[in-house]
């Protein structure tokens, strides 16, 4: 992966092989005037190849960061489509630290199809880990099934600050093809 960026172009290039089949993205975008809380962005092109032929299909790319926030929207019509959206306040090792982030993906390759998601968020306060939350699944595009999701939740409630008790809860669900484990 290859991937360069200056005050007015940002360019990339991977090439990813299963063995079989070599597919290679190219990035082409240029810097973009940023909006809300972003302070640097960047919109253009990316454009697919699969297998050896020239050929390849172009889509859109923007991507967009500023402090503890980022942004990522890829698509390319018949292939892929993802975006990441990421904020957080504060560093990990923080008193009070609070981070959010969601991907969505679906590949539409006839030989790999598929879609995914991901959510998960923390939220730290006075130094203890309030609130843990990791979802996550893979699902069969054509029939919207769920292949395989997770749910892991720690939610942890100070009941008395003075006496530093609290309460904690952990749950944990795993599905797998219409199979529902707690």
């Amino acid at each position: 992966m290859d991937i360069g960026f200056d005050d007015d172009l940002l360019t990339g290039h991977t090439e990813r092989t299963d063995g079989q089949q070599t597919t290679t993205s190219d990035i082409d975008a240029k810097k973009c005037t940023p909006t809300g809380q972003y302070y640097r962005c960047y919109k253009g092109d990316i454009t697919l190849r699969t297998g050896n032929s020239g050929v390849g299909k172009k889509g859109t790319f923007d991507v967009s960061w500023g402090r503890g926030t980022a942004k990522l929207d890829v698509k390319v019509a018949e292939q892929i489509e993802l975006k990441f959206d990421h904020i957080h306040s504060g560093h990990i090792s923080d008193d009070d630290f609070s981070s959010k982030t969601n991907i969505d993906g679906k590949l539409f390759q006839s030989n790999n199809k598929g879609s995914f998601t991901y959510s998960g968020s923390v939220e730290k306060e006075d130094g203890k880990w309030n609130n843990v939350q990791v979802k996550s699944s893979v699902s069969d595009p054509q029939t919207g099934q769920n292949l395989l999701s997770t749910d892991i939740r720690l939610n942890q409630k100070i009941t008395n600050k003075l006496s530093g008790q609290f309460q904690r809860k952990i749950d944990v669900h795993l599905q797998r093809q219409g199979k529902k484990t707690n």
